[in-house]
């Protein structure tokens, strides 16, 4: 029986044993799948693929199966807003151009239910098998994703698909074509770190501004997202989500970015009206990794040292940002400290992952293998190194025991 609060999505003519995923649930589907019945209401990520998935993985009743292959490939994918009220959304499945397209709509009294796979659908899990994401992983996720967001990042449609492209690629950075509407390009804020200091600066200026990002952090909110900050985190987890359902490298490109801005904005890092907004940038970086699949997020760690490399430069800001507004023989505030501790913590229970800040100038970086199985990221730390080029000598190094 249908719930007159929720929403249908009725999947018309996918092939058997194609990928079909909504909201990080990712299954194979059977020949009997005709789509997700009890969706609530808000905002979903709905992705699929043709190429076949786990071999004989039908599920009960022939709906789907979860998709355990660990591979990927290439995905294509819609948000959908679900109303609720008995609504059903419709997709038709075009064997000429391997798509869902929008169907004419129908009514929930006119829907056989037969080969609808109530949300989430899950089978019990496998022992020993990855961590299987929840409804709450989702909603951890996309906290900050409107219809307004969408609407100004994604093509007409609101899809996106694994090859789908941005338009802040260096081409367009140089010749500014990132302003102008393109249906079949994600549009991403345009971002040029090489560059982040305010038109017409000179000398000591940009010398300041290069090092410090936020001069470039507030003139991206308020040119991409009209002053709200935590539109700039919504544009962070779509990014992410990108990456992490249809693999969409443009996504993940945005993320580094993002990051990489926000953890080097020493002055607004320093300011107590942006406190807030650096405590809710770290939960919603805790949330992706935690959330994320632990390929994916060794993926993710080993890329460059990315991400030990800016939380480095996130505790330095910090540090250095208590210290510059502390009163005299008053104790420092201590809530962005607190709360990248807490961050940090938390990768080591997800994934038993450490990152730790040892030694002095120049000390090196690389991953250290642990007799218990873990890792240890060791980064080194000191003011020295930060002015310098991380490459040739000082570039990071994988360390073996």
């Amino acid at each position: 029986m249908s719930n007159p609060h929720t929403t249908t999505l009725l999947i018309s003519s996918l092939p058997p044993n194609s990928t079909f995923g909504i909201d990080l649930h990712t299954y194979t589907t059977g020949p009997n799948f005709r789509g997700i019945k009890y969706v609530p209401p808000g905002l979903h990520f709905v992705y699929y693929a043709r190429s076949p998935g786990v071999p004989g993985g039908l599920g009960a009743q022939g709906q789907v199966s979860p998709d355990v292959s660990g591979g990927m490939g290439l995905r294509d994918g819609f948000w959908v807003e679900a109303r609720g009220g008995g609504e059903v959304i419709v997709r038709e499945w075009d064997a000429e151009s391997d798509e869902l397209r929008v169907a004419e709509a129908l009514t929930s009294t006119t829907v056989d239910e037969r080969g609808l796979a109530p949300y989430p659908y899950r089978e019990p899990g496998i022992e020993g098998e990855e961590r299987q994401p929840s409804t709450d992983d989702f909603k951890r996720l996309s906290t900050r994703i409107t219809k307004e967001l969408l609407d100004r990042i994604l093509p007409t449609g609101w899809g996106v698909g694994s090859t789908t492209a941005s338009i802040s690629d260096e081409k367009e950075l140089k010749t500014g074509a990132a302003s102008t509407p393109d249906e079949h390009v994600l549009r991403f804020s345009v971002i040029d770190l090489k560059r982040s200091w305010p038109p017409g600066s000179v000398g000591a200026d940009i010398t300041r501004w290069s090092l410090d990002k936020s001069w470039v952090l507030n003139s991206t909110i308020q040119t991409y997202h009209s002053g709200d900050r935590t539109a700039l985190l919504g544009e962070l987890q779509l990014a992410y989500l990108c990456l992490l359902a249809v693999s969409n490298f443009a996504g993940w490109e945005a993320w580094k970015t993002i990051v990489e801005m926000v953890c080097d904005a020493q002055e607004a890092i320093a300011t107590e009206s942006w406190q807030a907004f650096f405590v809710e940038f770290m939960d919603v970086i805790e949330a992706q990794l935690v959330c994320t699949p632990e390929a994916t997020f060794r993926d993710i760690v080993e890329d460059s040292l990315f991400l030990a490399t800016q939380l480095r430069h996130l505790r330095r800001n910090i540090t250095d940002g208590e210290a510059s507004t502390a009163t005299p023989g008053v104790v420092p505030s201590s809530v962005l400290s607190a709360r990248l501790d807490d961050l940090l913590k938390a990768l080591k229970e997800a994934f038993d992952y450490e990152i730790e800040l040892v030694g002095g100038p120049h000390a090196g970086r690389g991953f250290v293998d642990l007799e218990n199985g873990g890792e240890v990221i060791v980064i080194g730390e000191g003011a020295e190194d930060e002015m310098e080029e991380e490459t040739g000598e000082y570039a990071p190094v994988i360390v073996e025991m």
